[in-house]
């Protein structure tokens, strides 16, 4: 099994490298150091060696290895002789035939002739490998000297080339000038910049070809100046009349001679020229009102979308001049040049924007209301929501726009991106790992440079404020819709079931979220969404909330005028008036159909919105993104859930409580101990059910047609909940016999036939538990009682102490034998932790008469039943803990947690408090002998008497005596089968059961397990409870922590075997009972349980 336990680890020996030195596998000395040879190509003198050795030391330990095998050979010869002289006596004193004697000897010397052949072979293969290894030290020596003299020849060759471009350079570069042909005197000059320095570093003993390098040099430096100052000017001049193919040429030759800046700088004012004149243009337009008058309410966003078109059309024009002369590392500089540009028109128009359309007017009057948190101020009010309307449409556009320009600059920067460092395959090679870590890392800080001048430009800064003053009216914009929304709330007159309020809403929900999307920004999107979802909380939950909360009138004389002192009141205090109980009656019946409605419409609003956010933009994060913001609507359809849980739960109670209540009194009048002619008579006159039947279908009939299908239902299950919990309530203040408990499952059958029909198969999940009451009230002697209750384990929902209060309501069952019944239970109960763990919790629960605790020691553990008796006990806990409850992992526990360690807590009656810290000293020792365990160690110093943090579970016995508690607890206590043997013997099943899945080495291998024993009083009875605690229940259980991946605990089919001992047969009765399914996926938890009556 794989443990989580704290207390597995890996020691560091397992994975320390050793630092001692190499061992031979044979005889386990350290191993030789060896040398090898360098590869063919590299200078021989360069041998690695892998240990320091020197050859010396090296030549001597050779030396003393030969002697050593030498000495070997010597043994091994020696040994030879002696062999060979005892076969020679073993056959002169044998007797055998002249025959075999010589065939034998035969043989023996071809034998040795064929040794002797293998031995002059291996000699001569030895000698040859000797000369081969030398023939091959000679070449690589040789090899090396030539690839040496290759490389220098390639050097010079190199050399000699260069010389001949620079005469070839020098020669040329004058006629091209003087001719024009700036193309070609830039590539001179670009072949002289580039040839390697050395080339002008060499000296030579011939004086002229010195003197002519020098001239070359000085000619080309020269030419490259005046080469430069003419592209300049010529370049002005084409920047003056506009010549655009001439500035296209001679920005190309700048690079060629290293000085892109003055290219890059005079080609960007030409371009910024052009945007401005674009710029111009459409600022002409806009303040002639535009070209369309049906788009005058966007006029600002249509005027930034030509800007922006045109601009990505001058740079579409221009860019693959910077592309394919200047690299793309250039183009993030060249747009930081033009974006400038783009920057003063964009805020020119939006300045104007702001003016007309007096934004920041309307800006503060909204921030005012946000800080008041009224929509009923004066300045708010100022505000038309159809104004508002189109102005947050247009700031939309104007976002969208925005981003459409910005997506357009990334687009085209992408394709220089995706060129970079791309691997030549021309040769054959390979990209390393290590050059496409550094390619993939330029990359990233290209587009960061990209994405920094962008957003931090001025347009960035200001579309982000205006983002964030379009997220703040469209909140203000839908508070007030929602507001009127909800006072214009009415019902239509077509019968319809909900009011407007919720279609109005849903309708302001699609558009305000298509009109977010519009936006074409992530995170402007994903801000309204959080925005959306507070509203809906807040007016329309919280509107929602208040009407169900209000709740159905009741009807009656009482509850009429409270209603009607309630409306009195509601008039004097807040100046409105209610229409009286009729129209909080549909109030509060629209709201309860209006908040299920709207459950739905948020489904299919979520899932169109799903759709439309799975094709935003082609960035898979902002994707995920904006389908996470609409998790908060499946948070508000929960609420929504609850909302409508609660009202149709609060009808039930109001209106069906009652009645049911009333209804069922009724058959407490009725006799229930028949003879057999009132049975066969009520077969053919039914006196209750029948009835019964009809007064609730009337009340259902009644709400059918005003609640929708959903809330029909619920209210369906809920009222079928109360009809079986208060029948079944009756039905313990009843006395049957065997003819009245077949009446009543006749009854009981007949209402669940009736609620079948109507609920549906839920109905039967309901009167399950009633059912099972019925079962074990048609019993005949209580054997079948005992055969009935146990054969029904799979599914009980009837605990044993009830199974007993069940059987007493039988008139004509032996009540004493009733009473002696014992009660054995055990369940197990495995959860799924957050941290994908299992917590594993078994309990284990004995009643019995504790004052008659003689015969039931079958079953109650006679070593703690006389220990409570010896001791005067009136309640005990002892508990052991190992291991540490994460809490940061596997949440708060339901109960305080129990301390490393172990601790005992008990309540003792004594004469006096001497007389009790004396039983408490015999109970320490007690334990401690039981369960083998350290708690010997609560010494009276270590021992305390809490008045008010300790209280007993159970039922204080009078007696006269004193009783007071008695606390001691020790710090460290390390479980073990000493501990749990003792434990699992105190069981009456002992390995038998859920018990044989405490596997010892498994239980103390986990991360967190406790162990304990609890004995409580239960008014005249003693509950044992020989269990760890636990963090379920009521803390009378055991439980450890487990490796979801653990093989022993297999959670599909699990088989039990039960012994119980029958008292009146003294045999053991084998049952079997299987869990089937494994943890549910859902909740996930596991829960098997047997439970055993014993006569």
């Amino acid at each position: 099994m794989t443990s989580t336990s704290d207390f597995t680890a890996t020691t560091s020996e397992g994975i320390r490298r050793s630092t001692d030195a190499p061992t031979s596998i044979f005889n386990g000395e350290p191993s030789r150091p060896v040398s090898y040879r360098v590869p063919s190509g590299r200078p021989h003198n360069q041998r690695v060696h892998l240990t320091k050795s020197t050859p010396a030391q090296g030549d001597d330990h050779l030396s003393a290895m030969l002697r050593d095998l030498r000495s070997e050979l010597d043994i091994k010869k020696r040994e030879e002789k002696i062999l060979q002289a005892e076969i020679s006596a073993i056959l002169s004193q044998a007797s055998v035939a002249p025959e075999q004697s010589r065939s034998v000897g035969l043989a023996v010397s071809r034998l040795n002739n064929n040794l002797l052949l293998v031995e002059s072979s291996a000699k001569d293969f030895s000698s040859e490998l000797t000369t081969i290894a030398s023939l091959a030290n000679n070449i690589s020596e040789k090899v090396c000297i030539l690839d040496e003299a290759k490389s220098r020849v390639v050097d010079c060759l190199q050399m000699v080339n260069d010389m001949t471009d620079l005469g070839t350079c020098s020669d040329g570069v004058d006629e091209a000038i003087s001719k024009e042909e700036y193309e070609l005197a830039a590539q001179y000059i670009h072949r002289f910049l580039t040839l390697d320095k050395a080339v002008f570093q060499f000296e030579t003993s011939d004086q002229e070809i010195g003197d002519t390098m020098q001239h070359n040099y000085k000619v080309l430096s020269s030419a490259a100046q005046r080469l430069k100052g003419i592209l300049e000017k010529k370049m002005d001049e084409a920047l003056s009349t506009e010549n655009v193919p001439q500035l296209h040429r001679f920005t190309k030759l700048f690079p060629l001679l290293n000085e892109h800046e003055a290219g890059l700088t005079r080609f960007a004012s030409f371009v910024s020229k052009q945007i401005d004149a674009k710029g111009e243009s459409n600022l002409k337009i806009m303040a002639a009102g535009g070209t369309d008058e049906k788009r005058r309410k966007i006029l600002y966003a249509d005027t930034l979308f030509h800007f922006f078109e045109g601009v990505a059309d001058i740079l579409d024009a221009n860019l693959s001049v910077i592309e394919s002369s200047y690299g793309g590392e250039r183009l993030i500089s060249f747009i930081a040049i033009i974006q400038k540009n783009v920057d003063d028109i964009a805020c020119k128009v939006l300045d104007e924007f702001s003016t007309r359309r007096k934004f920041k007017q309307k800006k503060k009057m909204v921030r005012n209301w946000e800080s008041t948190n009224s929509a009923s101020g004066n300045q708010a009010e100022q505000i038309d929501p159809m104004e508002l309307d189109s102005l947050l449409f247009e700031l939309c556009q104007m976002n969208a726009n925005a981003e459409m320009y910005w997506k357009f600059v990334r687009k085209k920067f992408a394709k220089h991106l995706n060129s970079i460092g791309k691997v030549d395959d021309e040769d054959g090679k390979e990209e390393s790992a290590e050059e496409t870590q550094k390619r993939e890392e330029r990359k990233k800080a290209m587009q960061h440079n990209l994405d920094l001048q962008l957003n931090r430009s001025v347009l960035g800064t200001k579309m982000q404020e205006l983002s964030g003053d379009y997220i703040l009216l469209e909140q203000f914009y839908m508070n007030v819709c929602i507001e009127k929304a909800i006072q214009s709330e009415q019902r239509d007159e077509d019968g319809s079931l909900t009011s407007s309020l919720i279609d109005d809403v849903i309708y302001l929900l699609r558009k305000c979220s298509k009109r977010a999307l519009s936006c074409a920004n992530a995170d402007c999107v994903c801000a309204a969404m959080n925005n959306f979802a507070g509203l809906l909380h807040d007016p329309l939950l919280q509107h929602l909330q208040t009407v169900i909360k209000t709740g159905f009138p009741s009807s009656g004389f009482a509850a009429e005028a409270l209603q009607t002192a309630q409306n009195a009141y509601n008039a004097i205090q807040h100046g409105k008036t209610d229409g009286g109980s009729e129209a909080q009656k549909d109030t509060f019946l629209t709201a309860l159909n209006n908040s299920r409605t709207m459950m739905d419409m948020l489904a299919e609003l979520k899932k169109s919105l799903e759709a439309e956010f799975s094709k935003f933009g082609s960035d898979e994060r902002e994707r995920t993104k904006l389908l996470h913001s609409l998790s908060q609507f499946d948070d508000f359809s929960r609420q929504l859930q609850n909302c409508t849980a609660h009202g149709v739960a609060s009808l039930a109670r109001t209106l069906f409580k009652s009645r049911l209540k009333t209804s069922c009194e009724t058959y407490v009048d009725l006799p229930h101990s028949l003879t057999s002619e009132q049975l066969t008579q009520y077969e053919a006159n039914e006196p209750f059910i029948s009835n019964f039947n009809v007064a609730i279908d009337k009340l259902f009939a009644a709400f059918e047609p005003l609640l929708i299908k959903d809330n029909y239902e619920t209210l369906l299950l809920c009222t079928c909940s109360e009809c079986y919990k208060h029948f079944e309530r009756v039905i313990g203040k009843c006395q049957f016999n065997r003819f009245g408990a077949l009446q009543l499952d006749r009854e009981v059958r007949q209402l669940n036939s009736y609620l079948s029909a109507v609920v549906g198969w839920k109905a039967r999940e309901k009167g399950a538990r009633l059912s099972q009451i019925v079962s074990l009230l048609n019993v005949e002697t209580l054997d079948e009682a005992v055969d009935v209750w146990q054969s029904s384990s799979s599914s009980r929902l009837i605990s044993p102490s009830e199974a007993i209060s069940i059987l007493q309501l039988r008139s004509d069952l032996p009540h004493n034998l009733i009473a002696n019944l014992k009660l054995y239970n055990e369940e197990l109960t495995i959860s799924r932790l957050p941290t994908n763990a299992l917590l594993a919790n078994f309990r284990f629960t004995i009643d019995s008469d504790g004052d008659k605790l003689g015969p039931d020691y079958h079953l109650f553990p006679r070593l703690v039943a006389e220990m409570i008796k010896s001791h005067d006990i009136a309640e005990l806990e002892l508990a052991f803990a190992q291991g540490r409850w994460r809490l940061d992992e596997w949440g708060l526990q339901t109960q305080p947690a129990i301390p490393t360690g172990a601790h005992l807590i008990a309540w003792i009656n004594g004469k006096n408090e001497s007389a009790i810290d004396a039983e408490w000293t015999n109970l320490v020792d007690s334990l401690n002998g039981i369960f083998c365990s350290s708690i010997s160690s609560i010494s009276k110093h270590l021992t305390a008497s809490p008045k008010q943090t300790l209280k007993m579970n159970g039922v204080k016995k009078e007696n006269g005596k004193m009783m007071q508690v008695r606390y001691g607890a020790v710090p460290e206590e390390s479980l073990c089968t000493e501990n749990l043997t003792p434990w699992r013997k105190l069981l009456p099943c002992k390995s038998d059961g859920l018990i044989s899945l405490l596997n010892p080495y498994s239980i103390y291998a986990t991360t967190y397990s406790t162990m304990g024993l609890n004995v409580i009083r239960l008014c005249q009875e003693i509950d044992f409870s020989p269990s760890p605690k636990s963090i379920h229940g009521e803390g009378h259980h055991s439980y450890a922590i487990f490796d979801l991946k653990d093989k022993d605990l297999d959670l599909r089919k699990v088989e039990f075997t039960y012994k119980n001992v029958d008292a009146s047969r003294r045999e053991p009765a084998i049952g079997i009972f299987t869990v089937q399914g494994g943890v549910d996926q859902q909740s996930g938890t596991l829960k098997a349980s047997f439970s055993a009556i014993s006569i």
